[in-house]
């Protein structure tokens, strides 16, 4: 009995895409795959801020660096930018959506954001506030 195949990069994109799972896009390529992943965000009825907003995110960690059609060098660059946690949590949501409009599977990393303690003046600065 034969083993069942496992799922590999190479059935993550369609047939024709196949190349671009080995090889960082250039910039034509990389505008191509925002462009349809924009409408696909369009179509599934994202906020024209909430796109903005996801694709200017990947192009920053694309600017940083990584390929982002291979997860691994994405959570790379999300791992060691210094950001807070909470805009890496954002930064992985996003590229969970572009991940799911190119069927590339990936093991998402989890970040959880930490709560602030909320400014509280001090008496002298409530005073001159005051008055």
């Amino acid at each position: 009995m034969d083993k069942p195949k496992q799922f590999t990069k190479e059935y993550s994109l369609p047939k024709k895409n196949h190349r671009l799972l080995y090889e960082k896009p250039d910039a034509t390529e990389l505008k191509e795959i925002l462009v349809n992943f924009i409408l696909d965000c369009k179509r599934r009825g994202f906020k024209d801020s909430t796109i903005e907003t996801k694709t200017q995110r990947i192009k920053l960690v694309a600017k940083k660096g990584a390929n982002i059609l291979d997860p691994k060098s994405v959570k790379e660059v999300i791992a060691t930018a210094k950001w807070q946690d909470s805009t890496k949590r954002e930064t992985v949501r996003d590229f969970t959506s572009l991940y799911y409009f190119l069927q590339i599977e990936w093991d998402k990393p989890k970040y959880k954001a930490q709560d602030k303690m909320p400014f509280i003046p001090t008496e002298e600065e409530l005073d001159m506030l005051i008055s």
